[in-house]
């Protein structure tokens, strides 16, 4: 008969844990710091807290004043935002677009269904930097150069996000669907 106590069942998976914590935080705690040194210190491996935590640079970065007296050519703030705007809009509009495509391809009969499932496959596999100049003729084309638009539309479609889709929704029964529809829902 085993004797174990339930306590010592946790220790060591809890001190594992905690480790695997502390191993994944470094490397965001010594940026943190880091942000507080100077050139000297930053180049200084080993040191680990700064010799002065001095906030120059996060009142540079927000003021947009430089101690050179110079200003930043854009708003901390503003571009921040923008990156905020892009992402979230792009990330939306791609779960939207390939969960409505992914629907499709897994519910529906319809001509050319394979040949497209095809070309979704094809489009995981060509590499983004091949698409970079007919992209960018695209949206010249479309006089989106220069927009939030450039930035978020690329990124919309996935072919790996339609992939995704049609086979969950392919383990959705028909059953269900009907169901729906008697019930309802369109």
């Amino acid at each position: 008969m085993l004797n174990t106590h339930p306590l010592r069942n946790r220790v060591a998976p809890t001190i594992l844990a905690v480790l695997a914590t502390l191993l994944c935080a470094y490397p965001f705690a010594w940026m943190f710091f880091s942000s507080f040194k100077t050139n000297k210190e930053i180049y200084q491996p080993l040191l680990f807290f700064p010799s002065g935590y001095e906030a120059d640079a996060y009142l540079s970065l927000f003021s947009g004043d430089l101690p050179n007296g110079a200003t930043l050519p854009f708003s901390f703030l503003e571009v921040f935002t923008h990156s905020i705007l892009a992402s979230g809009s792009q990330a939306l509009l791609a779960t939207a677009l390939t969960a409505m495509a992914g629907y499709a391809f897994a519910k529906y009969r319809f001509r050319w269904k394979k040949t497209l499932f095809a070309l979704a496959i094809l489009v995981i596999l060509v590499p983004r930097q091949a698409l970079a100049v007919p992209l960018f003729e695209w949206l010249a084309q479309l006089s989106l150069n220069g927009s939030l638009w450039a930035i978020i539309l690329p990124g919309a479609a996935s072919g790996i996000g339609v992939i995704f889709f049609a086979q969950v929704f392919r383990r959705i029964p028909d059953s269900l669907i009907d169901l729906a529809q008697i019930e309802g829902a369109s």
